[in-house]
């Protein structure tokens, strides 16, 4: 005798599907036509539903093509993080476009005022609906497969390396509050109200076609509460004549309960862990530290913890672990090479009197290197381009058709490449990572006054375009 239970899980591990059922069955066979399926009721009167659900089955089969099928998956960081979701980025516009023949009608613009507000809002909601698939609240699945460790999120934050100046266990107690809110908003209620595919799709579908959103035109706002209404209406059919529940109503409230839930989970998300810029917002104040760091060096004090190496090291603490502080200053990128051996009591030294230290750029054997970085990391430049600045009525695997842009489509194209730039020069010049921040500031400041001035002596640009530029 097989557990019943266990039996009717590995049924739906294995792909069958409970809405192919019929809820009552004729006793003689097969139904006649005259009594409809739910499958063929879901024809007439969830058109929309049906559409949106058969597309997201071929997105699932898409993403086994994209990211593979693993044995076993894997735990990841937040910068292989950030390569499935630039991926995703493409997948999913694809998915909303190919589901929803209203959406394609959309102006540009309005496509891209939709698509910004919902893309991260959907990864959240569908990192819900795959906990409460799975049953486990203890991890983030994303769609590779693979999932973040929740209960240890210092292996989400590790950079393995090595270029943050903050580490796994600073980045854990100032954003790890972000997935606490997402676990009480978004995948505890729906492992508890136990959402189903169709459920989450309503949810998608409302989240996409939001009304309120800030740059939505009236136009749009007439799109979004059309769809919002076809979409709540077929979901009481599904509720009616498929899925057996007692109060649909009640059941209805406490689905669309999860939608301002969701915005408020992705809220804390946005700002405290955007996923591209969390951890380059903050660095350590290296000055503190230089004076201390200087006199270990120059002369070759030797610490030891008491504590096993894991002390706290901050500036609200008198008296330092001088193990652990010069430990951390090693850590944020000081070299003891930049330290002076015998410092020269009238100031700087002379240039006479400075080490014979060979110079990796005028070194020949050193020259390559650089290079190699510089091509490697600009080639990676043009890849990520082609998915950031890509027409996104076209396949992903198609490369841009080089277009007319007018002011306001350039300004759009320059401020994506205000990120995708500094992180370019970052991987391969590591000298510019060093820079004090006020330096790199002026750096960035000179970059954005050059790009922004010659487009606005030209055209009057309005306030909002202007105060995006000021990032």
């Amino acid at each position: 005798m097989m557990c019943k239970k266990c039996r009717f899980a590995k049924c739906k591990r294995v792909g069958m599907r409970q809405d192919a059922v019929q809820k009552n069955r004729d006793i003689y066979g097969k139904r006649e036509g005259t009594v409809t399926t739910p499958i063929s009721s879901t024809a007439p009167s969830m058109p929309l539903l049906k559409k949106v659900s058969e597309m997201y089955r071929k997105l699932e089969t898409q993403r086994i093509v994209v990211y593979g099928t693993r044995s076993r998956p894997r735990i990841v960081n937040y910068k292989q993080t950030i390569e499935v979701l630039l991926k995703e980025y493409h997948l999913i516009s694809e998915w909303i476009f190919d589901s929803f023949n209203c959406y394609s009608s959309l102006p540009c613009d309005q496509k891209e005022v939709l698509l910004r507000n919902f893309f991260f809002q959907f990864v959240v909601l569908e990192a819900g609906f795959r906990a409460c698939h799975h049953r486990r609240n203890d991890v983030w699945f994303i769609p590779s497969g693979d999932y973040i460790d929740c209960i240890d999120l210092a292996t989400f934050f590790h950079d393995p390396g090595g270029t943050q100046t903050m580490s796994s266990k600073e980045a854990v107690k100032m954003f790890g509050s972000s997935f606490d809110t997402y676990h009480r908003n978004v995948s505890v209620p729906m492992i508890r109200e136990n959402v189903d595919c169709i459920e989450f799709l309503v949810l998608a579908a409302l989240t996409l076609f939001a009304t309120g959103v800030d740059g939505q035109s009236d136009e749009c706002y007439e799109v979004c509460r059309k769809v919002q209404e076809i979409i709540q209406k077929e979901l009481l059919h599904y509720y009616e004549f498929t899925k057996s529940t007692e109060e649909p109503p009640i059941r209805l409230g406490n689905i669309l309960s999860i939608v301002p839930n969701l915005q408020r989970a992705t809220r804390r998300f946005q700002v405290e862990i955007e996923l591209r810029h969390v951890l380059k917002a903050y660095s350590v104040d290296r000055n503190a530290c230089t004076a201390f760091f200087r006199r270990t060096v120059s002369k070759n004090h030797k610490y030891r913890c008491g504590e096993n190496n894991a002390c706290e090291v901050v500036s609200t603490i008198r008296k330092m672990c001088k193990s652990c502080r010069y430990t951390k200053c090693l850590a944020v990128g000081m070299k003891k090479d930049g330290v002076q051996k015998f410092r020269d009591i009238y100031g700087k030294r002379e240039s006479q009197s400075s080490t014979s230290t060979s110079d990796p750029i005028a070194s020949g054997s050193q020259r390559l290197p650089i290079l190699d970085a510089l091509v490697k990391n600009y080639i990676h430049l043009e890849n990520v381009r082609q998915v950031i600045h890509r027409d996104g009525t076209k396949s992903v695997f198609t490369r841009n058709t080089p277009r007319a842009l007018n002011y306001k489509e350039s300004i759009n194209v320059f401020l994506k490449e205000y990120n995708l730039v500094e992180d370019w020069i970052v991987n391969p010049f590591p000298d510019f990572a060093e820079l004090p921040n006020d330096q790199k500031r002026a750096a960035r400041r000179f970059h954005e006054d050059m790009m922004l001035s010659n487009v606005m002596n030209a055209y009057s640009v309005d306030q909002k375009f202007y105060e995006l530029g000021k990032i």
